[in-house]
């Protein structure tokens, strides 16, 4: 797929983006989009009515007497915007469907959702939307967004699959601190143009897949206190195998604070990865109890499958997201027809109507 961007203008001549060639001579107001060094980005001719069409935000900021069109003023800016994907509405706006692209560069995708979002122009884009939602799915994986910026971009274009994933994703490797902030890479979360319900989602996740490893762990030293032989949580006297020596494992928690093991996930000051690092590292730690070795402890291996099925698994979205979610599906559309009553000709000649001609 090509990247959809246009040519930039020549500042030095002072040239303008005319994205349609029938508007020479009929648009009537200059867009600048974008800022360097206090020269806009991109400068497009526009129909004024053809922008408050699209937009209730740009129906109210584009009146001919309203704040942004004072004293006959035409030309308006929009310096905090990106020139590529304001060029992109800016030909929906304007009829121009065929110029448009596949858009492979995720940065013009988020820009898209942010435009959308901010102007409002969900109507306008809705032939788009899914297009866009495969765009982001095929580079969702490469991408450089933040996880943040992912979930942006595909709760706008409706995309609950790939919202899932980057929730999950933000869920398994964020932090909490004690004042409740979500930490990213030791970084604050950038929820402000989220759902609220989004924050309570990652928290509340969060420190439930902690309380999930916590139990976890905490069952895995109630099993070793209470083994006999071998130091094994599985007893199996006809299979020898590594033990998990419950003294070492005690004085690695120790080391790093958590022995006793804390009453609360309050305590951890943890990712759910690094807290699960930690339960494998010394929970199963093995240590062979034979001269020769063998095969790792069973039930070892059954907390390590347990773990990683924890990391996977996510809770169901609130009834507020699904409801969101659920307006981008498509809809079954099926034409019926009202049935015209009708009723059965009387043959004159009931003898003639069954009469089968014969050669």
């Amino acid at each position: 797929m090509e990247h959809c961007k246009f040519d930039q203008p020549d500042l030095a001549t002072d040239s303008l983006v005319l994205v349609n060639p029938l508007l020479a001579g009929v648009a009537n107001l200059t867009i600048c989009v974008g800022e360097r060094n206090g020269q806009p980005l991109k400068r497009f001719l526009v129909i004024s009515e053809s922008m408050r069409l699209a937009s209730p935000v740009w129906n109210a900021m584009l009146k001919p007497d309203g704040p942004f069109l004072e004293n006959g003023a035409k030309e308006v800016s929009f310096p905090e915007d990106d020139p590529d994907a304001f060029e992109v509405i800016i030909r929906i706006t304007h009829g121009q469907f065929s110029t448009i692209s596949d858009i492979s560069d995720d940065h013009i995708l988020m820009s898209l959702a942010f435009l959308v979002d901010k102007y409002e122009l969900q109507n306008l884009v809705s032939a788009f939307i899914s297009r866009w939602a495969d765009s982001l799915r095929l580079c969702r994986d490469s991408s450089l967004l933040r996880r943040e910026q992912v979930l942006f971009t595909a709760y706008v274009f409706g995309d609950c699959d790939t919202f899932k994933t980057a929730l999950l994703d933000l869920v398994v490797n964020c932090r909490v601190d004690k004042q409740g902030v979500i930490l990213l890479s030791g970084k604050p979360v950038d929820f402000r143009y989220l759902p609220t319900e989004t924050t309570g989602c990652v928290t509340n996740n969060h420190f439930a897949k902690l309380e999930a490893l916590m139990r976890l762990g905490t069952c895995a030293i109630d099993k070793l206190t209470l083994c006999k032989k071998n130091l094994c949580i599985v007893e199996d006297n006809a299979t020898p195998c590594c033990g998990t020596v419950m003294g070492t494992m005690i004085i690695a928690l120790s080391k790093i604070g958590h022995w006793p093991v804390p009453p609360s996930v309050d305590e951890l000051a943890k990712s759910v990865p690094g807290f699960a690092d930690y339960l494998d590292e010394h929970i199963t730690q093995y240590v062979h109890t034979f001269a020769e070795d063998h095969e790792a402890c069973p039930a070892a291996s059954m907390y390590t499958d347990a773990m990683e099925l924890m990391l996977k698994e996510s809770r169901p979205l609130p009834n507020t997201l699904v409801q969101h979610f659920q307006a981008f599906a498509p809809k079954e559309t099926s034409t019926t027809y009202a049935k015209v009553p009708t009723t059965p000709k009387k043959s004159k000649n009931k003898r003639r109507s069954s009469f089968k001609r014969t050669r």
